[in-house]
């Protein structure tokens, strides 16, 4: 079996409350960065690397974007992004973009196959195993 490996990373962007954020954050397997007063996240779970999608504290799984989006600035845009492989079986990533208050959009790689299809009428063999 093989383990999947990746690396995450957001833009940098403002919140409310750094201390808050901060603090928060530290629950996590991640990393936060800075730049000119904005805030950012590095992703540094050590089973792979993906961004947090469980709660140890509270033994629950969690949205890690909504998360983010409770701490934004009015009118701020978190994007969160992951790519990863799993050996040479699978090339996968995406990126999640989110706003204060949790609305978001999600692009994701294997996207490629349905817009090849619809472009040229072909689907595309997957790129995997």
């Amino acid at each position: 079996m093989a383990s999947y490996y990746c690396v995450c990373r957001t833009n940098y962007f403002n919140v409310k409350d750094s201390v808050a954020f901060k603090e928060w954050a530290s629950r996590y397997d991640v990393r936060v960065i800075e730049n000119d007063g904005m805030v950012g996240l590095v992703g540094e779970n050590a089973d792979g690397g993906a961004w947090p999608s469980y709660d140890g504290e509270d033994d629950k799984e969690i949205d890690f974007a909504k998360e983010i989006s409770e701490h934004l600035c009015e009118g701020e845009v978190a994007v969160l992004m992951e790519a990863g492989h799993e050996k040479e079986r699978y090339v996968v990533g995406h990126a999640i973009a989110v706003r204060a208050g949790g609305d978001f959009i999600t692009v994701n790689l294997q996207d490629i196959y349905k817009l090849a299809e619809k472009k040229w009428g072909k689907k595309p063999s997957l790129a995997e195993y």
